[in-house]
């Protein structure tokens, strides 16, 4: 990963390099979202000019259907950031932030190769002039001319063979996501669960499907099981990864899910991630399934383990439930 979009890290919040670290980070994420939640089937995910017309076609598409809470600001950030990559794949270049837009508040541009003079690019202003047009060709359009200044460039005497370099950005491309790497291993993962707990782990833990039924007065059940089983929160990590506990953990989980809409994600440890950022073996959230609320800017995440390893600290599964904030419309992104 370049210095550039990475020296930020430890720049005070609010400052350019630190918000221009902060949106690359998050463009795995809302690339992911874009691809796995805010597209219908068979989305062209190439960061190709071509693939702008359905963009734009799904942006209208999307926010017709009224979704509402924080998604909709998440998926026009995610188109914002895909239409930003594609046109860093016209014009080359690299995302910078500008602290002068906003209102001071600043947002990510697309700074095209220099040697095309071009001013800046800033997608969101794109994004939200096709969402008040309606033309459906706004985002291709923009495509167009930075492609266009391209081929400009390369008519001029001594250019022969010239083509725009770019800054790559990194954990964007499709095999890096995880709607496309680790969708079906979640999949199979979770019917595992559902057909243990249906088949044996219920009758297992005691009182059958009667008693594990997923709702709130289950999680104190499971709160007492705990402390039937384990007396210290060193005597549950020795068992921790036995598959009852397992078990144990995913069935705390999979209420959150169902109750505050949560949803299950899994972070694929890169190893060439630098340590602390996104993907790196020491992050906390990588290497291992947890829930989150993905769908809103104040939701919430835990690791199922932990969420039982609690009960030690003196808390009740309920009020680890309940970290997580109630749900609001637009929770599940779609």
């Amino acid at each position: 990963m370049d210095d550039l979009y990475t020296r930020g890290r430890n720049a005070p919040r609010g400052t350019a390099d630190f918000e221009l670290y902060a949106w690359i980070q998050d463009l795995h994420e809302a690339m992911d979202l874009l691809n796995d939640a805010f597209s219908r089937d068979r989305w062209p995910h190439s960061y190709q000019a071509p693939s702008l017309k359905r963009l734009e076609k799904n942006l209208h598409w999307y926010l017709g259907r009224g979704v509402g809470g924080d998604a909709e600001a998440l998926f026009l950030r995610s188109v914002a950031g895909y239409l930003g990559e594609t046109l860093l794949n016209q014009a080359g270049g690299r995302w910078g932030w500008d602290e002068t837009l906003d209102d001071g508040a600043g947002l990510p541009v697309v700074r095209p190769d220099p040697a095309l003079d071009l001013d800046p690019v800033v997608p969101l202003e794109i994004v939200e002039r096709a969402v008040a047009e309606r033309t459906g060709t706004v985002l291709a359009e923009e495509a167009r001319r930075l492609r266009g200044a391209v081929r400009a460039r390369k008519r001029r005497k001594g250019n022969a063979g010239w083509e725009p370099e770019r800054l790559p950005t990194p954990w964007i491309a499709r095999e890096n996501l995880e709607s496309f790497t680790m969708a079906k291993r979640l999949l199979r993962w979770g019917w595992y669960h559902r057909n243990l707990h249906r088949w044996s782990w219920a009758e297992e833990a005691g009182g059958g499907e009667e008693r594990w039924n997923y709702r709130p007065e289950s999680l104190d059940a499971l709160d007492e099981l705990l402390h039937e089983r384990f007396r210290s929160a060193e005597e549950y990590n020795e068992a921790a990864g036995e598959e009852f506990w397992l078990h144990a953990a995913w069935y705390a989980a999979e209420c959150v899910v169902m109750w505050k809409k949560a949803r299950w994600q899994y972070l694929e440890p890169n190893p060439q991630a630098l340590p602390g950022t996104p993907y790196a073996a020491d992050n906390h959230w990588t290497g291992a399934p947890f829930i989150r609320q993905r769908f809103r800017f104040d939701g919430h995440a835990e690791h199922p383990r932990q969420m039982l390893r609690a009960v030690f600290a003196g808390h009740r599964l309920r009020e680890v439930a309940e970290r997580f904030p109630d749900p609001v419309p637009g929770d599940y992104g779609y």
